[in-house]
């Protein structure tokens, strides 16, 4: 497989005057507005941040593809290798920000020295949907297209202004949303303890002091599933453990994982591995 290799301003320093104010080391940020897919397989010596317009693409990331639609935001790493394709028929619209490395790092280590290299080893930084900041994107980039093609200065200052901005929005939802799937990972650790699977959703959430209806936001943005889909499973994954290791009335199994109604338990046990409890059990013991 070809990996094209792109590096900072490469294409553009011929556009620039050898005889003007400025040279391309001024320039720490450039920016294009995009209208089509870009399939070609490339890694490149700077970050980039893509700021999705219009409809939805895919992002393929070292192998992993990403959606982004509506107002999302996208910082690709230096060295990533990835491309960009459509996701549905239709028009596509992103901005795309190239920023130097040497200049984002002095940015970052005014925030926090060790941030840097925990940048280039988490994972890719993400900002779903935010239309108050896509708002300011547009706005911003606006006045940097009003200026002459001389004004770098100008144009560079806001441009730096508006990556600063994004950047640090990006590592508040980072933080966040680090804060929240502990919080998920928590609630799913109080709901797989045996003496739990008795108890309400509701009853357990008051443990870690969030409503239900926070965590079943929460559990979908992180699993696409709801507690009770994840409760459920956790369930159906000890009622086979009980089997297994106990020769307990299956009535009984029920009731310890919380269904009151073996023949409900029986359907949902169906439901989730294509046979009954008691073939289950049968099954098993001739495995043993």
């Amino acid at each position: 497989m070809k990996i094209s290799q792109f590096k900072f301003l490469d294409y553009y320093k011929k556009d620039f005057p050898q005889d003007g104010e400025f040279t391309p080391d001024d320039i720490d940020v450039l920016f294009y507005y995009k209208t089509s897919d870009f399939s070609e397989i490339h890694s490149h010596n700077y970050w980039e941040i893509m700021v999705m317009c219009e409809n939805s693409l895919i992002n393929s990331i070292d192998g992993n593809e990403i959606i982004m639609s509506g107002f999302d935001m996208f910082l690709v790493k230096p060295a990533n290798v990835h491309f960009i394709k459509k996701y549905k028929c239709g028009s596509i619209k992103y901005y795309n920000f190239e920023i130097r490395e040497s200049w984002l790092k002095s940015v970052v280590d005014n925030i926090d020295p060790h941030l840097y290299d925990k940048l280039l080893t988490e994972p890719n930084l993400y900002l779903p949907g935010n239309k108050r900041l896509h708002e300011e994107v547009l706005m911003i980039v606006n006045r940097v297209l009003s200026f002459s093609a001389y004004d770098v200065k100008e144009k560079q200052e806001l441009l730096r202004m508006l990556i600063v901005k994004i950047f640090v929005e990006m590592l508040f939802e980072f933080k966040n949303s680090r804060q929240e799937n502990d919080v998920v990972d928590q609630f799913i650790e109080i709901m797989r303890k045996p003496e739990n699977m008795g108890r309400t959703l509701k009853d357990l959430s008051g443990e870690i002091g969030y409503c239900i209806e926070h965590l079943i936001r929460q559990f979908k943005k992180k699993y696409k599933k709801t507690p009770n889909d994840v409760f459920i499973g956790l369930k159906m994954n000890y009622a086979c453990n009980l089997l297994d290791s106990t020769d307990l009335q299956i009535i009984k199994i029920a009731e310890m994982v919380g269904f009151s109604n073996v023949n409900y338990f029986d359907k949902v046990f169906h439901k989730t591995y294509g046979i009954s409890p008691r073939e289950y059990r049968n099954r098993n013991i001739y495995l043993r």
